[in-house]
């Protein structure tokens, strides 16, 4: 499976968003993952069921004992629980195989795009910040989209499938009027989950927002780490040459100690998790409710390990809920880093028509050109060249001559256009190098 990755626009070299850049490779094959989603809801389904027939091969088991229906029922939750296994087997496959190779393009157009971008471009950002993104942070994106996205999908559908079910247990004819308000029937099994699940959902997604602050936190502060240790790598001859190994050590040592710190701090956001306790609120409502209606002979001891067994399915969506909107929350910062860098706005402009018949052979000619480099995000304040100005006769050999930060080198790169003036024209020919590719 092989494509190459729609981050960008179909009319613009821009990404439009951390989002967009996420969901582009699913959304390139559209089949495979609309059919690995319906399969994800089945899965869900399938997982949900045997909750329900557990109750009614209960009831059969405490009125007719291993009878024949008893047996079906038996037989049944085996078979659903093999489809499930497979049905998972196969939805796994198909979201890796997706998402891996988004990942790889990724890279690759990552790569790429690095490539057409001028010498301002590598003077603004630090090699090993581009290092960082392009290895952890498309890494990272991947594992939101993967197994975070899936496993969302199916604790979400888990819940609606239950929710479903629950509602239809209100419609017994046992349960109508059981409980009353002003004279109308209360139906609680529906109220539980009208109230529980978006109150839940809402705890939810301000845990995610809570999260991500300290997610970009922690790729900011991996960047760092990667930026010290291989900045040490790199420059080991002169780092010994000098003595200044424990010095290096304690610089590593204190990013290092604060990386470890926000990973614990992320983790114990993961470990409280506040809607957990809207989830026991609901399973503890409906039990009471189930219990009272048991002895009350409105409903049987099956529907209510039916009800009991599907509020439990739900502490595996509580279990992984927390570190799936980690993960998700995560990869949209990572992924709004990577932006950043794809929609990084070059100051060297390529024309839209380029200057033809262009003499090679004419004079060059700098005409008051003055340049600085670029720091980081600012000009450095010092002038490699200041008002130079000279003409250099076609066919002519020139030598320039002079001592260190002269400005040799910046002439030969302004002339092979890696960066444009600060000031001032270039020309060859008559013909401005800002209109030649």
């Amino acid at each position: 499976m092989k494509w190459r990755t729609v981050a960008l626009t179909e009319n613009s070299s821009k990404t439009t968003s951390a989002a967009r850049y996420m969901l582009a490779g699913l959304l390139r094959h559209k089949g495979a993952i609309v059919a690995a989603t319906l399969l994800t809801g089945i899965s869900a389904f399938l997982m949900t069921m045997p909750n329900v027939l557990m109750g009614s091969a209960i009831d059969e088991l405490t009125v007719s004992g291993l009878s024949s229906r008893f047996m079906f029922y038996v037989w049944t939750i085996t078979g659903l629980a093999v489809t499930y296994m497979l049905m998972y087997f196969l939805v796994g496959y198909v979201w890796a195989i997706v998402t891996l190779a988004w990942e790889r393009d990724a890279r690759q157009e990552f790569f790429e795009k690095i490539q057409e971008f001028s010498m301002a471009f590598h003077d603004t950002v630090d090699s090993k910040r581009m290092l960082s993104v392009a290895m952890q942070d498309i890494s990272w994106v991947r594992f939101s989209l993967n197994p975070a996205l899936r496993n969302l999908i199916s604790g979400l559908s888990s819940m609606l499938i239950t929710g479903i079910l629950l509602v239809s247990y209100d419609r017994a004819p046992g349960l109508t009027g059981l409980v009353t308000l002003a004279g109308i029937s209360l139906p609680i099994f529906t109220l539980i989950m009208a109230i529980g699940a978006p109150v839940y959902l809402a705890f939810a997604y301000r845990y995610a927002n809570t999260v991500e602050p300290v997610r970009r936190a922690r790729s900011e502060t991996m960047e760092k780490l990667t930026s010290v240790a291989q900045g040490v790598f790199a420059g080991i001859e002169v780092v010994r040459a000098f003595g200044a190994e424990d010095k290096e050590k304690a610089k590593f040592q204190n990013v290092s100690e604060k990386y470890a710190d926000i990973v614990a701090r992320e983790g114990r956001l993961a470990a409280f998790y506040p809607p957990a306790v809207v989830l026991i609120a609901m399973t503890a409502t409906a039990f009471l409710y189930g219990a009272y209606a048991v002895m009350l002979g409105a409903m049987s001891v099956g529907d209510l390990t039916s009800i009991i067994g599907l509020l439990f399915s739900l502490e595996f969506l509580n279990f992984q809920l927390p570190r799936m909107l980690l993960m998700l929350r995560a990869g949209y910062v990572n992924a709004q880093r990577i932006v950043d860098i794809l929609n990084w706005k070059d100051p060297l402009v390529e024309p839209e028509e380029e200057a033809s018949g262009i003499n090679w052979l004419g004079d060059i000619v700098f005409n008051h050109v003055s340049f600085q480099y670029t720091t980081g995000s600012r000009k450095s304040g010092h002038y490699a060249l200041k008002d130079f100005t000279v003409t250099i006769p076609g066919g002519s050999r020139v030598a320039l001559i002079g001592g260190p930060g002269g400005g040799k080198s910046t002439v030969l790169k302004l002339l092979l256009r890696f960066y444009d003036p600060t000031e001032g024209t270039i020309s060859i020919d008559g013909v401005g190098l800002q209109r030649i590719r």
